[in-house]
């Protein structure tokens, strides 16, 4: 089992070296990552990272679906690996501070060990089903920065007034529907922000378990 917890070390030490980003992919060290295919569809290793831009979740898509494990980075020495589903039962693998664990799962979430250590019986690590939420450029960029210097040429005219932007982020990271709204209607300028916005897209999507889930982002702007 040592093969699985390698490449989550060399992953790790990939992040250090942050290369590139674009609308397509994410460059990291010699790897890319989070890439989506021509029909937008997500292909290839995917890495999930929380608002701190450390890696959460690690996967695989083949046409927009995931295949084989998933790795999750729980926190300092702890990583758990979880199997796709076969013949009724999820195999897994916990590391705990260099302590490797091996089990299964039920079809009804019940767990299962191949010679557990005691400390880790009741773990709740065990269990972990993580969800990471919707992050603009998978957090390579600050979402608040982007709009700041999008909005600067229309501060005088937003000054004392309170603009509500609402994301609506598919399955793909990318902004399907951008809702612009001034508290003090103006349709115009609304009209300008909205096509100002359009630039900002490709987003982390929202991640929760095995699925991708259309995620809502809200940010209230007020100068």
């Amino acid at each position: 089992m040592m093969k699985i917890v390698k490449p989550i070390i060399a992953i790790s030490l990939l992040l250090l070296f942050l290369q590139g980003f674009s609308q397509k992919s994410l460059v990291v060290g010699t790897d890319t990552i989070n890439r989506l295919d021509a029909r937008n569809l997500k292909q290839g290793k995917w890495v999930f990272y929380n608002a701190n831009k450390q890696p959460q979740v690690m996967c695989a898509f083949k046409n927009d679906t995931i295949v084989g494990k998933r790795i999750f980075m729980i926190d300092s020495g702890k990583v758990l690996v979880r199997e796709s589903q076969k013949d009724g039962k999820e195999n897994f693998l916990y590391v705990n501070k260099g302590a490797k664990i091996k089990g299964w799962f039920d079809l009804k979430g019940a767990i299962f060990f191949e010679n557990p250590l005691d400390s880790v019986k009741k773990d709740s690590s065990l269990n972990y089903w993580y969800g990471v939420p919707a992050l603009y450029a998978f957090g390579q960029k600050n979402i608040n920065e982007e709009i700041d210097a999008l909005l600067k040429p229309y501060i005088s005219q937003i000054k004392g007034n309170k603009l509500v932007i609402e994301f609506l982020i598919n399955r793909s990271g990318l902004s399907e529907m951008i809702s612009v709204k001034l508290e003090k209607s103006n349709e115009k300028l609304e009209q300008k922000i909205r096509s100002l916005l359009l630039n900002i897209d490709r987003w982390q999507p929202a991640f929760n378990g095995w699925k991708i889930e259309p995620y809502k982002k809200q940010i209230v702007v007020v100068y």
